[in-house]
């Protein structure tokens, strides 16, 4: 079981934001080793406890200290997270948490993963009325290669800074790029004349295996083309 200490010093809405995240999201991944996301199961263990704890402690921080300089004094912890990748707990946390703050802190880590998974939770807070949540949704997008929630926000946003944000650049075209290429390669000259192989004495070519018979190359060849057929087909002819 997770403990989370709050210190009685600080506000009561502090308070409340940390008991209502242990309560919406740590305690219900506390009684079950299994937990599902976007149509996946996943288990919930040490390495679960563990990210859950720090997360808590992120979480407190981003509340107490609106000062992004916050972020540098816990870079390496943010490191640790970022190289064990927990796609499906922050994707869990997203689909299930309510404070914006804590919303916000795991789009912000969930981009920073990397990886595909979780793209259609995102798209959940697209119409957010939180502009910064939607601010980081579109970098997160970016990393996660969202490209379809990209393109629905650059054509949908209210703000004309998140349709930039969301705007992909585009691919130069492919003669472009090869003639490009072509004028930054010099052709190497090759050696016309045949290169001397050299073996050494202690081969033995005739210890190998035998080839295979023409008779059985032939029926393997065969059953191949048969098999060919049949996943077209569906039966075989």
């Amino acid at each position: 079981m997770i403990r989370v200490v709050i210190d009685m010093s600080e506000t009561t809405t502090q308070q409340s934001f940390e008991i209502r995240l242990y309560n919406e999201v740590c305690r219900p991944l506390s009684r079950f080793r299994r937990f599902s996301v976007s149509g996946k199961t996943f288990y919930y263990g040490k390495f679960g406890r563990w990210f859950v704890t720090h997360f808590l402690v992120l979480a407190r921080q981003s509340q107490k200290d609106h000062d992004i300089r916050w972020l540098i004094r816990h870079r390496t912890l943010i490191r640790n997270i970022e190289s064990l990748g927990p796609a499906g707990l922050l994707t869990y946390l997203i689909a299930n948490a309510d404070a914006s703050e804590s919303h916000r802190l795991a789009i912000w880590l969930r981009g920073r993963c990397r990886g595909s998974f979780g793209t259609k939770v995102l798209a959940g807070f697209l119409n957010s009325p939180d502009l910064r949540i939607r601010k980081e949704v579109v970098r997160a997008l970016h990393r996660m290669q969202g490209w379809a929630e990209l393109r629905r926000m650059h054509e949908n946003d209210p703000d004309s800074r998140i349709r930039r944000m969301a705007t992909q650049a585009e691919i130069e075209d492919f003669e472009l790029r090869s003639s490009r290429f072509q004028r930054n390669v010099q052709r190497r000259q090759i050696n016309p004349h045949e290169l001397a192989t050299f073996v050494d004495e202690t081969v033995d070519f005739g210890s190998g295996l035998p080839p295979k018979s023409p008779t059985l190359i032939r029926a393997i060849l065969k059953r191949i083309q048969q098999t060919v057929r049949l996943g077209k087909t569906g039966k075989c002819t």
